[in-house]
């Protein structure tokens, strides 16, 4: 494979490359809208009962979020393991920044963690979409190490795809 530059800086070699959106898209139904409209609006009643005006703010910004992001179609990032990190979109990750990665491949769950030696950066997660789990693992083993004792997909992920958002 070609030895690729992200960013003017020559990363080595390109091992795998793949695209997924930067957001899940997901499809909305009537029902969905009123379900969360009904949650929102029993939460912006609590904050108006109990005069508590700062979340009453955050319930009316979040809403409004939900409602826009759910209309825009998400951009597509690039996705490049290289011999020296891993590309993500305009960022690039060195091994000496990772800690370890992770593959959870649970259908409809299918994701590359990585997790880095700072603990002030929080796990970074990337949808593989089409991509070979397999392939993915024996090209990251050589620079990072697995943790095989994660089993399950991180408790954000799973709550944004149950309730859309």
């Amino acid at each position: 494979m070609a030895t690729t530059e992200k960013n003017g800086v020559d990363h080595g070699t390109a091992l795998i490359t793949w695209k997924f959106p930067e957001i899940p898209k997901y499809h909305y139904s009537r029902t969905w809208y009123i379900v969360m409209s009904i949650i929102g609006t029993a939460f912006l009643t609590f904050a108006i009962l109990s005069n508590n005006p700062l979340f009453a703010f955050i319930v009316v910004i979040a809403w409004a979020l939900f409602f826009y992001r759910s209309r825009q179609k998400p951009s597509m990032l690039t996705t490049t393991i290289y011999e020296d990190g891993v590309g993500v979109g305009k960022d690039f990750y060195s091994y000496d920044d990772l800690k370890e990665f992770w593959i959870i491949y649970k259908p409809p769950a299918k994701t590359l963690y990585l997790s880095f030696r700072t603990s002030m950066r929080p796990i970074f997660s990337i949808a593989l979409e089409d991509t070979n789990p397999v392939e993915v693992r024996k090209q990251l083993k050589r620079f990072i190490p697995e943790d095989l004792s994660k089993e399950d997909e991180s408790a954000s992920d799973a709550f944004g795809r149950l309730f859309r958002i």
